[in-house]
């Protein structure tokens, strides 16, 4: 039987363009990597995708697509959640024919291998249930030798090694390790939204992907372009002690009181009213489990407020009917048609009743698929992995970091999805929590952009100042190579290759001038070192990601004629230092034509070298 054609006509019956977008992308993935599987390798891939895109589906659709290839062993492995195993487990079960799917604790069900159906055994990365798994696949002689097909969602986090620095094995690494390389042959499939951890590891690390495939969102997707990008149209602003004021007292801080009115009043248009099944607020306040109850407590007690108020016989409570007016007033352009404010006013009283509090985080599990009613999920990192939270019309976010990490925070965005009701979407954050997300959207925009043309060659990852790709523990430090904005870097071995077509290119005087960015990428594909320095890729490679995160102009400083001794631990004049230092917020590139003079300490032969400066808050991070 054709698998992937039952996989695609079940999503069919849900969503036709979601069905056709799995097939298009499942084709190129089968042709390039999946068919060609020789059953005698070990291949590490990435399924890039967007959070909250469809990543899942993709997954199984690829189960199907090997399982028809004659692949007949598959693991999915989940995050450490409950939870998410559970809903991944239900959804695999529901959706893939011919496959029979166990969930971690049914090993004893696995068919001995003969004419059954493919299997499909759906773990938690968690030592414990790992460890268990690895033992009974070893012992067991009918699947021991057969190829494993491992789909890793969320391949970014747990999978990696967090001892990587102290030369040493962390368990749940050692372990994914040990499940694969017993088998003759596997194809390890990682997936995730922030490839950060992976593209930053070594050559010489096991779960470096070598290959990429990019799923690109479907019809419908509001991703970070829509709630961080351009005017902001779905931001409220609140103000910077909002965390603080939060955990103070017994009273929420206007902020919260007002995204609690947000999510009350989209509930009764699309619960009450609507007839939809759900709708929810997703709060972020902060790190500790504490705080997580102590926040819960706050808003449950908020929401008894408003339902007694609502049902005083005078009327609804002055304080409340203005800030619910004043909600009605932040809906009345983006909703169109709505109804009158007072007749919404009267559900006010049934919506804040009926409305639940959640709690979901390392010690609260919240064992429910929040598919029906109203209601507030308060949580920490439990909230950014995997998990999904439909209908997620309102979120709150006010955590802040010490050292505030790309992936972690871009995982947060649980507001991302196919669901959402646009006009009702709003995100309540203070403003440099804005300025942040708005500047991991380019910079996650430019990644994407640069993997879609290049693939994994010479990639890099970009952030904004401040904020580090990923946890320290999962990325060897000493392979770590890192430039900054605001900071000159030049070639230090250049060599005099092409030097006609750069003398044609700078011109034969000194000169200063905007250039667009694309002449910078230009001439540094002209430019060679000897030996071959990675530190010019990286120029080039950082170039290519400010180009796709949309930098348009660059500064060109041209100076000819100049005597530079080889020896100098740098490269400008005091002058060029200065006026390359006025351009903060685009990129400098100085082009110095040295002589090359022997007394200096060159081979005699005139040449250029390149002198870098990249534009200010950004920072760049590669593996050596």
């Amino acid at each position: 039987m054709n698998r992937l054609e039952a996989f695609l006509a079940d999503t069919a019956g849900t969503s036709k363009p979601a069905a056709d977008g799995i097939r298009r992308s499942l084709e190129g993935l089968v042709v390039d990597h999946i068919r060609p599987f020789s059953f005698r390798e070990h291949v590490t891939g990435l399924m890039l995708g967007h959070v909250q895109s469809g990543k899942t589906s993709h997954l199984l659709g690829s189960v199907c697509a090997a399982a028809d290839c004659g692949i007949r062993l598959f693991v999915l492995l989940t995050v450490d959640n409950i939870l998410l195993q559970q809903q991944t487990f239900k959804r695999a079960k529901d959706s893939l024919t011919g496959i029979e799917v166990l969930d971690e604790h049914e090993y004893h069900r696995l068919p001995r291998r003969g004419t059954e159906d493919p299997v499909l055994i759906v773990l938690k990365k968690n030592v414990n249930v790992l460890r268990t798994f690895s033992r009974n696949f070893w012992i067991d002689e009918s699947v021991r030798y057969e190829p494993v097909f491992i789909l890793d969602d969320e391949g970014d986090a747990a999978s990696l090694n967090t001892k990587v620095n102290q030369g040493e094995i962390s368990p749940v690494s050692g372990l994914l390790s040990e499940i694969r390389n017993r088998h003759p042959s596997s194809f390890y499939l990682q997936s995730t939204a922030t490839p950060q951890a992976l593209l930053l590891q070594t050559a010489a690390s096991a779960w470096r992907p070598e290959f990429v495939h990019v799923i690109k969102p479907g019809d419908g997707y509001l991703g970070g372009e829509f709630f961080y990008g351009g005017n902001g149209c779905c931001q409220r602003l609140v103000g910077e002690d909002e965390s603080t004021d939060l955990m103070r007292g017994e009273h929420l801080p206007e902020g919260m009181r007002r995204a609690v009115f947000s999510f009350l009043l989209s509930g009764i248009l699309r619960v009450i009213l609507g007839g939809e099944e759900a709708n929810l607020m997703l709060v972020h306040p902060s790190l500790k489990v504490s705080e997580h109850a102590a926040t819960a407590r706050k808003i449950r007690r908020f929401l008894e407020e408003i339902a007694d108020g609502a049902r005083k016989a005078s009327g609804p409570d002055p304080f409340l009917a203005y800030s619910f007016s004043d909600a009605y007033r932040d809906h009345q352009d983006s909703v169109k048609g709505l109804p009158p404010e007072e007749e919404l006013l009267d559900h006010l009283g049934p919506a804040a009743e009926s409305a639940t509090v959640t709690i979901l985080n390392s010690e609260n599990t919240a064992d429910r698929d929040f598919s029906s009613g109203l209601c507030a999920v308060v949580g920490g990192n439990s909230l950014g992995r995997g998990v999904t939270f439909p209908s997620l019309h309102t979120v709150y976010y006010c955590r802040t970091a010490k050292a505030p990490q790309a992936d972690t925070m871009w995982q947060h965005s649980r507001a991302f999805g196919y669901d959402r009701d646009a006009r009702l979407c709003r995100i309540y954050l203070t403003a440099p929590l804005s300025r942040t997300f708005r500047e991991l959207t380019e910079a996650n925009a430019a990644l994407f952009e640069h993997i879609s043309r290049k693939g994994l060659e010479s990639v890099a990852v970009l952030t904004p100042t401040g904020v580090r790709p990923t946890r320290k523990a999962v990325v060897d430090q000493s392979s770590l190579e890192q430039a900054v904005g605001g900071v000159n870097y030049f070639l230090p071995r250049p060599s005099p290759v092409n030097l006609e077509e750069l003398d044609a290119l700078m011109g034969t005087e000194d000169s200063e001038k905007s250039v667009p960015l694309e002449v910078v990428r230009q001439t540094l594909a002209l430019v060679h070192s000897d030996p071959d320095l990675g530190i010019l890729k990286s120029f080039r490679t950082n170039v290519d990601l400010l180009i796709a995160r949309g930098e348009k102009n660059a500064e060109l400083i041209v100076r000819v004629d100049r005597n530079v001794s080889r020896l100098t631990g740098t490269l400008l004049s005091p002058n060029d230092r200065q006026l390359a230092a006025r351009t903060s917020e685009r990129t400098v590139l100085v082009m110095y034509r040295l002589n090359g003079r022997a007394e200096d300490g060159w081979e005699d032969r005139p040449f250029w070298v390149p002198n870098i400066k990249y534009p200010s808050g950004c920072c760049f991070y590669a593996a050596d």
